[in-house]
């Protein structure tokens, strides 16, 4: 028979084990707990916005994105010194470069061959008698991007490229300016449809671009600057590849392509996988093997070409006066 001291150091251990292994999952399934309710509000978010995906693993892509969003803006409503709120609206599976590429195709084409030559006086006071397009800069910013109510008092650059429709100002109870601007992304985005932007900055420039004294104004010729990429081939108004190669479009929302990648081939055959590309003499993409050849199922390959970051080509739109 085993001693009663042996019986002892016996359960000890036992007890131990147990605990520890308590412990240890213990973090495990508080992360799955939150993994799936998150994974039951990206559902219902799905419905609501009636997203559908036709790529294999997209959907599981986009709850990544997703998850990261509603972390931010989670992370941004605990924060009490913030005078403004942040929620989930329809782009929440977009991150903030699909986001803000999307709405530049959307509205970019509007402005093109437009140019700034003249500033002139917009009193504050006019912005009483009728409406007055501005331009405001985004700032690459998911605060702008989830937008749901407040007074954003966030810092944003004034370069300016989104155009809006600055409808009014006034003052809150406890004495804070701010501007009323309308944006153009549906009543689901921000106060249906509208933001609060607060007024009391020490940027000559204002808060995101909006100034008090004057506003950006467009000619109908263009001045000066009118910048030329004689050197690089255009994917879209917004990014280009180097000369002598090829845009492939990586990632499409609908019928826009919101993200691009460059092969270094001219007039070259774009893969489905997204990432790479064939030379016109092998037009075949293999993805599976990474290969590319002059037929289907022909023995001859070569090795497919491996695309490259475009570059942001900085183009400003700009608001027309009324």
């Amino acid at each position: 028979m085993s001693s009663p001291l042996k019986n002892s150091l016996f359960l000890l251990l036992i007890i131990l084990s147990l605990t520890l292994n308590t412990i240890s999952s213990t973090p495990t399934n508080n992360n799955d707990n939150d993994n799936n309710d998150k994974l039951k509000i990206y559902e219902s978010w799905l419905v609501k916005y009636n997203k559908q995906y036709n790529v294999i693993g997209e959907k599981e892509r986009r709850f990544e994105i997703f998850k990261e969003n509603l972390r931010f803006i989670e992370e941004h409503n605990n924060n009490k010194s913030m005078t403004y709120k942040l929620g989930i609206n329809n782009f929440a599976d977009l991150t903030n470069y699909e986001f803000w590429s999307l709405c530049l195709l959307k509205g970019g084409a509007k402005f093109k061959g437009q140019y700034v030559d003249d500033f002139k006086d917009v009193p504050q006071k006019a912005v009483d008698k009728k409406l007055v397009k501005v331009a405001i800069d985004q700032d690459d910013g998911r605060e702008f991007q989830f937008y749901k109510s407040g007074i954003f008092t966030s810092n944003c650059a004034t370069t300016l490229n989104h155009s809006v429709v600055l409808v009014g100002y006034d003052t809150t109870g406890d004495g804070k300016d701010y501007w009323i601007v309308k944006n153009s992304w549906g009543t689901d985005w921000g106060e249906n449809g509208y933001i609060r932007i607060d007024q009391n900055t020490i940027s000559k420039a204002g808060k995101c671009g909006i100034v008090a004294t004057e506003a950006t104004y467009l000619s109908q010729t263009p001045n000066s600057y009118n910048p030329t990429y004689e050197t690089s081939v255009a994917c879209d108004s917004y990014n280009s590849c180097p000369s002598r190669t090829t845009c492939c479009c990586t990632y499409t929302y609908g019928p826009y392509c919101l993200t691009w990648g460059c092969c270094p081939q001219e007039s070259a055959i774009c893969c489905d996988d997204n990432s790479r590309c064939c030379p016109q003499e092998y037009p075949v993409c293999n993805t599976r093997k990474g290969t590319c050849s002059r037929k289907k199922n022909s023995r001859l390959s070569i090795k497919a070409l491996e695309r490259s970051p475009p570059t942001i080509v900085q183009i400003f739109s700009l608001a027309q006066p009324f």
